[in-house]
């Protein structure tokens, strides 16, 4: 920007500008500030630190006792570009004003050079060869930051070939970091890391028009992944969105990062640049870039981002198979009662804990079963899936329809296939039925569920209810009458537990006078203290993740249910969520056990899942296959097959090879 057009952006700012204090503050006080002492005294503020962060950078390049001072061979490449990041971000500021003397011009544009020859140097960090595979966001960050400061001092004679050394470099690793439908090779912290410096260099560069790089497609459909798999309005979170906590993520993680490529996508594309506002806004239109990035770049961000800018309608937010990455399923995204599934079926693995397979669960709106977020590696049986298998898995098969959703998943032999079920009113059942076994009749894992929950589960007949910690509760349902093998709590076990601070929990999250369930006492007073209880035998645990610009973060606290799978007795089990002020779930075994009926105010809905072709049939319902659903709304209903077979309510009926297939009609027609 020109100093005037700095000037008058930074007039539009809030009048409490401490998100990022010090130098940033600085400089936009050194605009604002009419008094020619103040500015003067802000430019030497700026100046001092603008050396410090490029001395800090130098350091990793000066000999010392014959060897550079901190970098190896491929040593910590990121460290030396979050260096790099504010040394580039100062100058740029201080070399587009007037406040410098031509002496004090020449030497940062000295040392601005400097950096770039080294830290270009092949012979430190040799990216020509490519990204290290196992941490590529740290090459990202060193090559990136050659790039910026590059573009402070376009005027270099070199300027052009380090901006097309830059460019190749991220052409050629757009080709592997992003997927086909861009799902990123690291977990999605780590994506904001390498997409950081990416966006940051593409702006300058564009600028300078040396690079369209900011423009390349797989780096959009990179933010569109990003953006489809965030979260549901979190009533934890202020009822913004936010990035999923899976691997190293950290808990309620956001990002401008939205906001910059929506400006920068805006005139090119409005449609896809309106989405990513509409993204930022949803998350709060946050002002941090990365979280744990270099904060020094961050001074531009309010000068690049619109918040007057609001999108003239929402991001589509749909059920999409990542193949590298998994799944997520969704229904009803933009109303305030979604009910969403993230799924982990893929080979990217990188920055993720041992979680292939994992699911975390929403229903109406409330997080029912989440992830920890950045917590080193977690071990697998702290995550919601079957302990076995492998660290890599694929969807083999998926049909993704507006009345189900399905996906098969298959990691190292074993097998998690997910029907979801969307009702097509908000206030209708949106819930899902998955299926957990081996590909071997002999081989068998424990099998573990995570709810976020402050006290264990009821079981109420058929039933095992979890009383959410918001408004929405979601009642289980085990085939094979497994609700018998679940553990109990004795009626003294249960009795202790109480007041459930003593789990962690929030007692005025626990209940409400509306709350149908309210009633159900932890323990009666007069039970005989050894007698089985109806609550469930879970594992408590919690989890501290707090996270930058996020200080107040709370733990995070779980029951865990630990069942057994074997090949012998695969797990089909169902997860209904409902409202707190809703009545029971009335569900009934169908099929031998591989099929659910469940009766609802709005009808009535049948799905199946087997791992081999079954036959049945009601008054209602035939059905001929392996995973299929049906759903009754009075005189008309919606058949959906998700694999080879026959289905039928009806009328309506659906038979073929292919798949998906959904049908709807009259029944009696």
């Amino acid at each position: 920007f020109t100093p005037d057009e700095f000037r008058e952006r930074a007039k539009r700012l809030p009048a409490n500008r401490t998100v990022y204090p010090g130098t940033r503050d600085d400089i936009i006080n050194y605009y604002l500030d009419a008094d020619p002492k103040a500015r003067a005294a802000n430019k030497d503020r700026i100046l001092k630190q603008v050396n410090a962060n490029i001395l800090r950078s130098m350091s990793w390049f000066l000999p010392r006792d014959g060897n550079c001072a901190q970098v190896a061979a491929n040593q910590a490449p990121h460290e030396q570009g979050h260096a790099q990041y504010a040394a580039a971000a100062g100058a740029d500021f201080l070399l587009g004003t007037d406040a410098l003397s031509e002496a004090e011009r020449a030497v940062i544009k000295a040392r601005l050079a400097f950096l770039c020859y080294r830290a270009s140097d092949r012979n430190l960090i040799d990216t020509d060869k490519g990204l290290n595979p196992l941490l590529p966001n740290m090459t990202v960050y060193n090559y990136t930051g050659v790039g910026i400061t590059a573009m402070v001092i376009a005027d270099h004679p070199q300027a052009p070939a380090w901006a097309k050394w830059v460019s190749d470099c991220i052409t050629r690793d757009l080709k592997w970091l992003p997927g086909a439908k861009g799902e990123w090779y690291e977990a999605p912290h780590y994506q904001s890391a390498s997409t950081d410096g990416l966006l940051w260099f593409g702006l300058a560069a564009k600028k300078e028009k040396l690079s369209d790089v900011a423009y390349d497609e797989r780096l959009r459909k990179s933010f569109e992944y990003l953006a489809n798999i965030s979260t549901p309005r979190d009533p934890r979170f202020n009822n913004y969105r936010h990035i999923p906590e899976i691997g190293n993520t950290y808990i309620y993680e956001t990002t401008a990062q939205f906001a910059g490529i929506a400006a920068i996508w805006r005139e090119k594309d409005p449609a896809f640049a309106e989405s990513m506002q509409w993204m930022w806004k949803e998350q709060g239109s946050p002002r941090q870039w990365c979280i744990g990035g270099e904060a020094g770049i961050h001074w531009h961000l309010p000068f690049l981002v619109d918040p007057d800018w609001t999108p003239s309608k929402p991001m589509v937010l749909e059920s999409i198979v990542y193949p590298r990455f998994g799944a997520v399923l969704r229904n009803h995204a933009h109303s305030d009662r979604e009910t969403y599934l993230l799924h982990r079926m893929g080979e990217w693995m990188q920055h993720y804990d041992v979680d292939m397979s994992c699911i975390a669960l929403w229903g109406k709106g409330s997080p029912l079963s989440v992830d920890w977020g950045y917590q080193g590696r977690m071990p697998a049986h702290q995550h919601s899936r079957v302990v076995a298998g492998g660290e890599v898995g694929a969807i083999t098969e998926s049909a993704l329809t507006p009345a189900a959703d399905y996906t098969h998943g298959v990691w190292g032999g074993w097998h998690r296939e997910i029907l979801f079920i969307k009702d097509a009113a908000v206030e209708g059942p949106s819930w899902f039925l998955f299926l957990d076994r081996p590909g071997k009749k002999d081989d068998s894992a424990p099998w573990w569920y995570w709810m976020l929950t402050t006290e264990p589960p009821a079981i109420h007949g058929n039933l095992m209810t979890q009383k959410g910690v918001f408004d929405v509760n979601c009642d289980y349902w085990f085939s094979h009458d497994r609700i018998g093998e679940l553990p109990r709590l004795t009626n003294r076990e249960v009795k202790s537990l109480n007041p459930p601070e003593k789990m962690g929990g929030d007692a005025k999250a626990l209940s409400s006078d509306k709350d149908t369930d309210a009633d159900d006492p932890l323990a009666e007073v007069d039970a005989d203290p050894n007698a089985a209880s109806n609550r469930v035998k879970t594992k408590q645990l919690t989890i501290v993740c707090g996270a930058s610009g996020h200080p107040k973060i709370p733990s995070t606290t779980q029951l865990g249910l630990e069942l057994k799978v074997t090949g012998e007795k695969p797990l089909l089990w169902a997860a209904i969520p409902r409202l707190a002020t809703s009545p029971l779930s009335h569900v009934e075994s169908v099929a031998n056990g591989w099929g659910i009926k469940l009766t609802h105010a709005g009808g009535i809905d049948y799905a199946f899942m087997a791992p081999d072709e079954i036959t049945w049939s009601d008054d209602a319902v035939s059905f001929t296959g392996t995973v299929g659903t049906v759903q009754i709304r009075g005189a008309s209903a919606t058949v959906t097959l998700a694999k080879k077979g026959r289905i039928a309510s009806g009328a309506v009926v659906v038979e073929t090879d292919r798949t998906p297939v959904s049908k709807s009609g009259s029944r009696s027609q």
